[in-house]
């Protein structure tokens, strides 16, 4: 059940048959939690410095060179707007979750040119990278999923009338490769203004 279910199913009235009187539990993340692990994340995500990769190449460290370990989850709470980000990273935090992993589309859109980018979608993508860290939660970015469908009107060569995913395409297309890198730059290269 996605947290935009659960978050919806929490809000909504509930009706108590003996008393018929709305319920309106208020903030459920309010009260103490015998089972809040929120404890095992850092206090905000990155307080010990980068992350690396342990000398046995196989696992991670935090900048203290400790080993980190990592309870990820998929999110896409990144589309919603700057108020609605908090509830969820906490939910999150009290789950023991320390990283979500945000699968992005920040292309320019169906009808945009190959290398423009989605200013909305960048500056969610860095107000919720901003809300997750202060609740202990590191974020991973997948900047281009490739099952959009617009080789064609990109103009990719051998994909001019053909409307089918791009998986593979990006490793062997120059046009492609560029257009990556245009999309990358603009997400990661300019400062995150939130953090």
């Amino acid at each position: 059940m996605k947290l935009r279910t659960v978050a919806a199913l929490a809000a909504l009235p509930v009706v108590v048959a003996a008393q018929e009187r709305p319920f309106l539990p208020g903030d459920p993340l309010a009260k103490p939690s015998p089972i809040d692990l929120s404890f095992l994340n850092e206090k905000v995500a990155g307080e010990k410095g980068r992350i690396g990769l342990a000398k046995d190449g196989m696992s991670f460290v935090d900048g203290a060179g400790k080993p980190i370990r990592f309870w990820a989850v998929v999110t896409d709470v990144w589309q919603r707007s700057p108020e609605e980000m908090e509830t969820p990273a906490r939910f999150l935090a009290r789950q023991g979750v320390n990283m979500a992993r945000l699968h992005t589309q920040d292309t320019g859109g169906k009808d945009s040119p190959i290398d423009a980018t989605d200013d909305k979608v960048i500056d969610g993508i860095r107000r919720w990278v901003s809300v997750a860290k202060r609740h202990g939660i590191y974020s991973t970015i997948s900047p281009f999923w490739a099952h959009q469908k617009n080789a064609a009107k990109w103009g990719l060569p051998g994909y001019e009338k053909n409307e089918q995913d791009v998986y593979g395409l990006i490793f062997i297309e120059p046009k492609l490769e560029a257009a990556y890198r245009t999309w990358t730059r603009k997400l990661y290269a300019e400062p995150n203004l939130y953090t």
